[in-house]
């Protein structure tokens, strides 16, 4: 199917600026390695949309991406913490797949993008595809967060969520 890729003067203006290439290929493994101390990690949110918009350059080898963009995040996420249980030092928080705000929509919807974003999260960062090793944490876009979202949440086992104490 035809793609539609928005360029300036022939470079992709969203993804092929050098601060997005090194963010979403390697930064996060730099970044881990250059923590001191066994049980230093971070907690990374990528979109299942973006994950695969950056499949889809890596694939043709456009605009500086490579077929294994995913390859130094998937090594830093298998690294894990020496006293936190062997969790990983790169975790990677839920989200939804479209980057939607979740209290904005219906349950079933809620349920879908979380759905998705998990199983694009396994397939972008080697992980199982029983989902037992996702994260246990989720992160609301734009930090919107509502009680009702609650019993989603649960229904995918997430144990904590990132929002404001206002």
């Amino acid at each position: 199917f035809p793609v539609t890729i928005l360029t300036v003067d022939g470079e992709n203006s969203v993804f092929g600026k050098n601060d997005r290439k090194n963010a979403y290929q390697i930064w996060i493994k730099q970044s881990i390695g250059a923590m001191t101390g066994a049980d230093a990690g971070m907690s990374v949110s990528y979109s299942g949309s973006l994950m695969r918009n950056v499949w889809s350059f890596g694939r043709i080898n456009s605009f500086g991406y490579s077929s294994v963009w995913n390859a130094d995040t998937a090594l830093a996420r298998s690294w894990k913490t020496r006293n936190g249980a062997g969790t990983s030092r790169a975790d990677m928080v839920g989200m939804t797949y479209h980057h939607a705000l979740s209290p904005l929509l219906p349950r079933s919807v809620l349920r879908k993008e979380i759905a998705m974003q998990r199983e694009r999260t396994y397939k972008s960062w080697g992980m199982n595809p029983d989902m037992s090793d996702q994260s246990r944490g989720f992160w609301p876009v734009e930090i919107a967060f509502s009680r009702h979202i609650i019993p989603v949440l649960r229904e995918f086992h997430y144990d904590w969520v990132v929002f404001p104490n206002s």
